[in-house]
């Protein structure tokens, strides 16, 4: 080992952060070996909550708080999330040391002139793993008593904890405690806290769910830990080596990792799963960016050794280990990327799968006609990061002259020429090349754009543009109703003469414009804020109530501007159509709750132009 260069020991380590390892429980464990073996330091970076820790147990100028002003702490989450690493944090903080490495440990100190016992749970299921109906352990069950009684008591703590447990265990821990037990006050106490998603209770306890955290921000922190890593410096320092030489898709791979067009797609991506409400935990963000670089579609495990990256010596070996193809998990087999939420969630995407005639027309004859010749120039042809598919022109030639009847290969290279393109192209290629559409028509959500740029991003300080909100009235009236209505600047809420779920509602309830009378807006856009990952679609159906209100997901956003645009609901998507009917039943109910009740029989009809009308029968 003393033989190899900092960069050959750097890729050995990262293959600990890949999915290789069988045992996601193991990961911890391996990375740990790995930083002994190969004498590298693990990737970190601070994570958000820390901010938040760190004043529990110490005041603005350093000095401890006051005994009687500390409390407990829980830091709960999936898997993954950094609730053990959060632990030795703040175990650092508070005793200026090093963590020892276990499942539980317990510091004594004085603490205000008092002692204090500082017990900390690193990781509950390696403290307590239930078996099918077994009951809670004696020493489990001392311990969530003593937990209790130290959030509840009103006098100064003698003990404080600190525990870490996934969310799933609380439910297995709850239904094991015997009836007697005085643990159950701290069952209920959880219970809310989980479901309220509130950190502060009036007890001597703090609640953090790590799984609240949106992954953009997770992100944005991963990625430039992981790819200002000095190591990088001497992978980039030997090309005289094989494994860093010019056809090792490693180097190129890290190229592109680097490059604006990459980073911000990258950051969109996962902004994408926050709007679908998908939370991908730290481990899996550090899998995927060392899978992106040293994935290698027919490598043992789909993940390249040294030996793998020497024998890349052409640019077909190259393409094998493109960085957007290993970032969608194409090195990994289907089992692999199950286990993942990040390659769940892009598989769903389609990437690439979706066409856009504008787009597929540059890249089969934009060489070749001169009508097209400037736009495939500035955005088919430049392969910056030496990426593209050496024989997509073979392919596409054999296709154009029919020297083919098997499509299967050339629809599967344009997919691939499409990804390329949606990954490594700027802004303002795509726009001067493709005008009318935009390149997340490749995708599923076509309109992940206006999302994006309108929705999603809660440091925009101008308003959403009303062309957006009048598309998601006409989507919602035309669902609602069950008509092909044309309205888009009120809102109209109705029912069928039995249930508010019938296809057809023609019974009105109750119309909403954009803007009264006075120009105050009723139907809004609120975007996302410090507690919320989502936008949300504001309706103030009377003034002096509450508002109704409800997550704008990206697939609701999606659904309601494609029945706008003219898509049967239906056809689109039944598990939309009965999730928007859903929300007709929650706004019904939230108006009933309030008072409101229909005081005559009104129906709803189109006119000759599609405008709705209500129409008193009664």
């Amino acid at each position: 080992m003393s033989e190899q260069t900092l960069g050959q020991r750097w890729i050995q380590f990262l293959r600990g952060y890949t999915p290789t390892t069988q045992n996601d429980n193991m990961i911890t464990e391996k990375t740990t070996n790995l930083v002994a073996r190969y004498q590298i330091d693990p990737i970190r970076f601070e994570h958000p909550l820390e901010v938040s820790l760190i004043p529990l147990f110490f005041a603005n100028d350093g000095s401890r708080k006051p005994r009687n002003a500390l409390k407990n702490v829980i830091l709960t989450g999936m898997a993954g999330d950094g609730k053990t690493s959060l632990c030795y944090t703040l175990w650092n903080k508070l005793f200026d040391s090093e963590a020892p490495r276990g499942k539980w440990a317990r510091q004594d100190v004085s603490w205000d002139g008092d002692s204090l016992s500082i017990s900390f749970i690193f990781d509950f299921s390696a403290f307590f793993t239930p078996q099918e109906d077994q009951l809670l352990p004696p020493e489990v069950l001392t311990f969530l008593e003593h937990f209790s009684e130290s959030i509840f008591s009103e006098e100064a703590p003698g003990t404080i904890f600190i525990v870490a447990i996934n969310d799933g265990q609380f439910a297995e821990l709850w239904r094991r405690l015997p009836e007697s037990s005085p643990a159950n006050r701290l069952a209920g106490l959880i219970t809310d806290l989980h479901a309220t998603n509130r950190r502060d209770s009036e007890h001597r306890l703090s609640f953090y769910n790590l799984s609240l955290i949106s992954t953009r921000e997770l992100f944005a922190r991963v990625y430039e830990a992981f790819v200002s890593r000095f190591e990088w410096d001497d992978c980039l320092a030997h090309p005289e080596l094989k494994e860093f030489g010019p056809y090792s898709p490693l180097i190129r791979n890290l190229d592109a990792l680097r490059s604006p067009q990459y980073k911000n797609r990258l950051h969109d991506l996962v902004s994408l799963c926050d709007g679908c409400k998908r939370h991908i935990p730290i481990r899996e963000l550090l899998m995927w960016m060392a899978n992106g670089l040293i994935g290698l579609k027919k490598a043992p495990q789909g993940v390249a050794r040294l030996n793998e990256l020497r024998g890349c010596l052409t640019a077909e070996d190259a393409y094998r280990g493109a960085l957007r193809r290993n970032l969608l998990g194409e090195n990994l087999t289907q089992n692999q990327r199950d286990r993942f939420a990040i390659f769940r969630f892009l598989q769903g995407l389609k990437l690439g799968n979706e066409t856009i005639t504008d787009l597929d027309e540059l890249i089969i004859f934009g060489e070749h006609l001169g009508k097209l010749k400037d736009a495939y120039e500035a955005l088919v042809k430049p392969d910056l990061f030496q990426q593209r598919d050496p024989s997509l022109e073979h392919k596409l030639r054999s296709y154009i002259q029919g020297g083919t009847e098997d499509y299967t290969e050339v629809l599967d290279a344009l997919s691939s020429e499409r990804r390329r393109i949606f990954f490594s192209s700027d802004a303002e290629a795509l726009k001067d090349a493709l005008p009318n559409r935009s390149i997340w028509a490749i995708t599923v959500f076509h309109s992940a754009e206006d999302y994006l740029i309108h929705l999603l991003d809660g440091g925009v300080p101008d308003p959403v543009p009303n062309e957006l909100i009048q598309k998601l009235i006409l989507g919602l009236n035309r669902v609602w109703t069950g008509l092909l209505a044309e309205d888009t600047e009120r809102l109209f809420v109705a029912k069928g003469l039995n249930l508010s779920s019938a296809a057809i509602s023609d019974i009105f309830v109750v119309g909403v414009p954009i803007t009264d009378d006075f120009g105050e807006s009723l139907i809004s856009i609120v975007r996302p804020g410090p507690t919320s990952w989502v936008p949300q679609l504001r309706i103030v159906w009377r003034i002096g109530h509450d508002p109704f209100m409800f997550d704008l997901t990206l697939e609701r956003f999606e659904f309601l501007v494609r029945v706008a645009d003219g898509v049967m609901p239906n056809a689109f998507s039944k598990e939309c159509w009965e999730d928007i009917i859903t929300l007709k039943t929650k706004f019904l109910r939230h108006m009933q709750r309030a008072g409101f009740r229909l005081t005559g029989i009104r129906t709803i009809e189109t006119d000759s132009s599609g405008k709705l009308r209500s129409v008193a029968i009664v």
